[in-house]
Parts: structure tokens; C-alpha cells; sequence
């Protein structure tokens, strides 16, 4: 009886994968692999991630905490940037939240710098 549910519970997840629905093993596989904001002076920053894993089809939610504002962001596949104001004297973070579309799998992370008046 073990057998026969542990091959029906791997038929089960094959058939998921096969119908394009994200088994535990698929969405867990999504992560932001890189990702860097800093401050070049002006009050002015950016910021840009990559996304590893997951479909290749992702939503980006850049949130910026205190002290900073979202100028202009661009997406292409699994990157994004994004630039805006900052605060001088202060150290703003930055929240990225990303949503793969296919799967519904989230990853987030958060990165602060230095938003200063002279480039740095």
C-alpha cells in the first residue's frame, strides 16, 4: 500500500508540472539573486535586481521606505531598475517584492544606502 501511494504521489506531481501548476519544489525555486541600491550624489539614487528560478514571467513591486521616492522603473524579463530622490543625510531603504505570474510564488528583499549631496 506505501508503494502504490508514494507512485501515485509522484504521478500526482508529474501531472501538476505537465498542466503548467507549481508544485512546492517550482515555487520555492524563485529568489531575487542579486540586488544593489545606492546614492550617487544630488540626492538622487538607483537601484536594480535579478530574479533567479520561478517561470521567467515576474512582477516587480519596488516600495521605498522613508526618506526616498520611485522616479522611473524598467523591467525586461528577469531584471529591473528603478531611480528616484532621496533624503540627503539620511539612509533610505528600498523593499522589492517580486511576484512570479505563473506560479504565484513571492520573494522579498531589502537594501538600504547612503543618499548623500556629493557623489560618493
Amino acid at each position: 500500500m506505501k508503494r502504490q501511494i508514494a507512485v501515485f504521489g509522484l504521478l500526482a506531481a508529474s501531472a501538476l508540472g505537465s498542466f503548467g501548476l507549481a508544485t512546492s519544489a517550482q515555487a520555492a525555486s524563485l529568489s531575487i539573486s542579486t540586488m544593489h541600491c545606492e546614492g550617487f550624489g544630488g540626492g538622487k539614487y538607483n537601484c536594480f535586481a535579478k530574479v533567479a528560478g520561478g517561470s521567467g514571467s515576474y512582477k516587480f513591486m519596488w516600495n521605498p521606505g522613508r526618506n526616498a521616492t520611485i522616479g522611473k522603473q524598467t523591467n525586461n524579463g528577469g531584471f529591473s531598475s528603478i531611480n528616484g530622490s532621496c533624503k540627503v543625510g539620511t539612509k533610505p531603504y528600498i523593499k522589492l517584492t517580486v511576484k512570479d505570474n505563473r506560479t504565484g510564488a513571492t520573494t522579498r528583499r531589502t537594501k538600504s544606502f547612503k543618499c548623500s549631496f556629493r557623489p560618493l
